[in-house]
């Protein structure tokens, strides 16, 4: 299937970042077409900071993965809920969401940073993500041949079958993502 990803400017320096999945007919097994996540965040001389961020899972079922959470900064704490639990959570330097995180990513490239460690809410708990450039190489896509610097990220600590993720981020691009691999349990 294919996910499609909006991003738009709300007012100023706000804007918001949406993704619907549009599952393949095996994917719809695991995936709802009715999924929506959003977010919302603000692009600050220190970077991306989220405002909030919410997920539907599409499913009727309360509870799955489903999310909704504010950042309230004057208080220091991230709260919601997520996985059907409260959620109060210290808000740490740098703290990123799903999909803030992206945009954090993007920021940090764009500005000629080195990606590095990132704490991302996950679930109900803040992990550390590790970004590591693995090399360079030239794919082909629709819009011709495009050179990337291909990163990895998983979360701090994992071990070799934990999720990871791969990006192909084009420089010529405005450094886009042009392909994404998730690796699970050591599958691609």
């Amino acid at each position: 299937g294919d996910l499609q990803l909006k991003l738009s400017r709300e007012t100023g320096d706000v804007w918001r970042y949406e993704t619907r999945p549009q599952p393949s007919l095996l994917a719809r097994m695991v995936v709802s077409a009715q999924s929506v996540e959003r977010g919302t965040f603000r692009l600050a001389a220190a970077g991306v900071q989220p405002l909030d961020y919410s997920l539907d899972d599409g499913t009727a079922q309360r509870g799955g993965d489903e999310a909704s959470f504010e950042y309230d900064r004057a208080a220091g704490r991230v709260r919601g809920f997520a996985r059907g639990e409260a959620l109060d959570l210290e808000l740490v330097p740098g703290l990123q969401d799903p999909l803030s995180i992206r945009a954090a990513i993007l920021h940090d490239l764009l500005r000629g940073r080195e990606l590095g460690t990132y704490p991302m809410i996950d679930g109900r708990q803040v992990r550390n993500y590790v970004y590591r450039r693995v090399g360079t190489e030239t794919l082909k896509t629709a819009v011709g041949s495009v050179e990337t610097v291909v990163y990895t990220s998983a979360r701090e600590g994992a071990d070799a079958r934990a999720k990871t993720w791969k990006y192909w981020y084009a420089p010529s691009l405005g450094w886009l993502p042009v392909r994404i691999h998730q690796i699970d349990k050591g599958q691609p």
